[in-house]
């Protein structure tokens, strides 16, 4: 496992680039988005993506970088609505709950609020 075979990994951000050439072969179909209550978690802000490619980008492919586990499996999770990043508690609670009942091996949460209100 110390490339990451065997892992699962959910990424509960802005979506996953679900077309991007560095990371296609370790993106799993079954993602969701929780943003626009769809299954569709293609990535329209574009930091979900990144995050999946320091992650999970595929090694010694000549393309972009190599990620930290580049054999891991990435379930992509949208939490976010259309392309402004914007996501809220309940959406964050609903990728952790499906990534949780997808039966993952690690959740990745790269977040940052930027109000002041307090967050459960």
């Amino acid at each position: 496992t110390v490339l990451g075979t065997d892992v699962i990994i959910g990424v509960v951000d802005s979506g996953v680039d679900l077309d991007h050439q560095d990371l296609v072969d370790n993106i799993l179909a079954n993602g969701w988005d929780f943003g626009d209550d769809d299954d569709d978690p293609n990535d329209t802000f574009d930091h979900g993506t990144k995050v999946a490619g320091v992650i999970a980008a595929v090694q010694n492919n000549g393309i972009g970088i190599s990620g930290c586990s580049p054999e891991a499996a990435i379930l992509p999770i949208k939490i976010s609505q259309g392309s402004t990043g914007s996501f809220t508690d309940e959406t964050v609670a609903e990728g952790i709950i499906y990534a949780a009942d997808y039966g993952v091996d690690i959740i990745n949460l790269s977040l940052g609020w930027t109000d002041d209100k307090p967050h459960q």
